[in-house]
């Protein structure tokens, strides 16, 4: 009952709901299930998936990450049909930059919350539902831990297999990103904007790149930029590479978008970067009124509110702009040296207005600060 996913066609994402990028990321793609049905059907055995009916999936609500942990650690739940029982398929996004020594004991502890949640509402089972634990990593070492829970019991040996009869056990299945080649991310058969987030983790964590890449993934957003609702995963992945980049990943990006990317990628890359410079001046005024305010009250006179609201709007106008611009001409150009950050330094707020805008559509970064 496994179904070919790798489809054109691109479901509309939910609302990024979290302040960590990579969790937004990862929530906002693989909560589409059509999404989802790809990152499965790429890692489990062929045997599993062929026995899934992926018509059936289902996102359900909830997350059953310890409080503690979700600053490590988010999670999707589905629900899909195995030779016709209901079961779950559970996805673990484990985005630190260290490996979790304990995850097998942490999943266990999951697993039982998805089951204690079912017999809520299934009081009178005598059996439960399979649960089949996913576990999506990137990390600049690779997964390095236990995949396995027999594997923490702290047993010689001998008597472990002595024990196992009597003790719990469970192996997950590990999506390792930080060790997949561009040849196979790009190969595997899932949407576009799949792929692209995909790779989009893997490579903000310092993941290996060639040049032979470009044209892969040049291709992958040429097809999610055609693709039916192609547009929101498109400025989801370019707002995310945008806020994690390094210089070395926005040299990627560049040396990507200057591929044969198709029309509306471009546009889509535009119409993100007037987007950023809307929200630097709003931030900048926001961050205004409220030094502004505060500087006031101190003061404690009606003046001195009126004074500092203008100053602060000032200082928080330029700086939300100035941040705007930095992060266009690294998006654009890679990293800046030193006469450049000199420049943007000392510059008023009307030069960087008109530099910020020039960096829409200047070839190089000499045409931006030209006078």
């Amino acid at each position: 009952m496994g179904i070919d996913i790798r489809s054109s066609r691109v479901q509309p994402a939910i609302a990024m709901a979290s302040n960590n990028p990579h969790d937004a990321l990862f929530k906002r793609v693989f909560s589409d299930v059509t999404n989802a049905a790809g990152e499965f059907c790429s890692v489990l055995p062929s045997a599993l998936v062929k026995a899934m009916d992926f018509k059936s999936l289902e996102l359900r609500p909830g997350s059953f990450v310890d409080e503690t942990l979700r600053e490590r650690h988010t999670d999707l739940l589905y629900s899909v049909q195995l030779r016709e029982r209901e079961a779950f398929l559970y996805l673990l996004f484990e985005h630190q930059s260290t490996v979790d020594g304990l995850m097998p004991y942490r999943l266990l502890g999951y697993i039982c919350r998805v089951w204690e949640n079912w017999l809520r509402d299934h009081p009178d089972a005598r059996r439960l539902p399979a649960v089949i634990p996913v576990v999506l990593h990137h990390s600049e070492t690779g997964w390095t831990a236990a995949t396995r829970l027999l594997d923490l019991i702290d047993l010689d040996g001998e008597s472990l297999q002595a024990a196992r009869a009597y003790v719990p056990d469970f192996q997950f299945c590990v999506d390792d990103l930080s060790h997949a080649s561009d040849e196979e991310l790009y190969g595997r058969a899932m949407t576009a904007v799949s792929r692209l987030v995909l790779w989009a983790l893997r490579t903000a964590r310092g993941g290996r790149f060639s040049a032979d890449a470009l044209t892969l993934w040049a291709q992958a957003f040429r097809e999610l930029g055609e693709a039916e609702n192609g547009r929101e995963g498109l400025e989801a992945i370019l707002r995310y590479i945008a806020y994690v980049r390094n210089d070395e990943h926005a040299n990627i990006i560049d040396a990507i978008l200057a591929e044969d990317v198709g029309e509306n990628v471009q546009e889509a890359y535009v119409t993100l970067a007037e987007r950023l410079i809307e929200e630097g001046r709003k931030a900048g005024l926001q961050q205004g009124l409220r030094e502004g305010v505060q500087q006031g009250v101190q003061q404690g006179l009606r003046e001195g509110v009126q004074q500092g609201l203008r100053e602060g709007v000032q200082q928080g106008l330029r700086e939300g702009i100035s941040d705007t611009l930095t992060s266009l001409l690294r998006l654009r150009f890679g990293a800046l040296d030193v006469a450049a950050e000199s420049r943007i330094a000392k510059a008023t707020v009307d030069e960087l207005r008109r530099w910020t805008e020039r960096t829409l559509v200047a070839e190089r970064i000499d045409d931006v600060f030209r006078r």
